[in-house]
């Protein structure tokens, strides 16, 4: 699976799982209207600016679903754990 393309995702979840320690992102704070307009322009200008392309692309070369996959298994079985 080929990706090229960066993401804009919640704060809260950056450190929960482990797909999104490998991707390109920009974090929105909360979910109100101007903050999350706040955090897409900066993401876009920052994709633009700092021409970040090719280091998306070269992120997701490094993909795998069989690492992100195991990954998530932990995550899950260590919820599990804890009911």
């Amino acid at each position: 699976m080929k990706i090229a393309g960066f993401t804009f995702i919640r704060n809260a979840v950056q450190n929960d799982y482990p797909i999104v320690e490998a991707i390109e992102a920009f974090y929105f704070t909360d979910f109100y209207g101007a903050s999350m307009l706040e955090t897409l322009t900066k993401g876009l200008q920052d994709y633009q600016v700092n021409d970040k392309k090719l280091a998306i692309q070269a992120c997701f070369k490094q993909f795998d679903w069989s690492v992100a996959a195991a990954s998530y298994v932990k995550v899950y079985a260590k919820l599990a754990n804890r009911m």
